[in-house]
C-alpha cells in the first residue's frame, strides 16, 4: 500500500490549503469585506471537498485543484478586491499552492502503472 502514501499526502496538503483559505478572512482580518469573504469561503470549501474526494482516489481531483487554484488567483481581479493586500495575496498564495499540488498529483498519477482488474 506504499503507492497510496503520496496520493494521501497530496490530498492532505490540499485539505490544509482549503482550510487555511476558509479561515483566512477571520485570521487576517478581512471578514468585513463581502467579496473576499465569500470568495475565500467558496473556494476554500470547494478545495476541502476536492481534497476529501482525493482520499477516495477519484481521478478528477487533480484537474479540479488546478481549476480552483487558477480561479483563486484571478478572483481578486475579476471580483474587484485586488486593491486590498491581505485578500489579494491570500488568494494568490492559496491558488499557487493548489496549482502546484494539482500538477504534482497529476504527474505522480501519470507515472503509476495501470491497475488491473482481478
Amino acid at each position: 500500500m506504499d503507492w497510496m502514501l503520496p496520493r494521501k499526502g497530496f490530498a492532505s496538503a490540499l485539505l490544509a490549503v482549503g482550510m487555511a483559505l476558509l479561515a483566512a478572512p477571520w485570521l487576517l482580518g478581512f471578514a468585513g469585506q463581502r467579496e473576499p469573504l465569500i470568495s475565500a469561503c467558496v473556494i476554500g470549501g470547494l478545495l476541502i471537498l476536492v481534497s476529501l474526494a482525493g482520499f477516495r482516489r477519484l481521478g478528477w481531483t487533480d484537474e479540479a485543484a488546478l481549476t480552483l487554484g487558477a480561479w483563486s488567483m484571478v478572483a481578486p481581479f475579476i471580483l474587484g478586491f485586488s486593491a486590498s493586500a491581505e485578500p489579494l495575496w491570500t488568494h494568490v498564495a492559496a491558488g499557487t499552492a493548489a496549482i502546484l499540488l494539482g500538477v504534482a498529483a497529476a504527474d505522480w498519477r501519470s507515472r503509476q502503472p495501470p491497475t488491473r482488474l482481478a
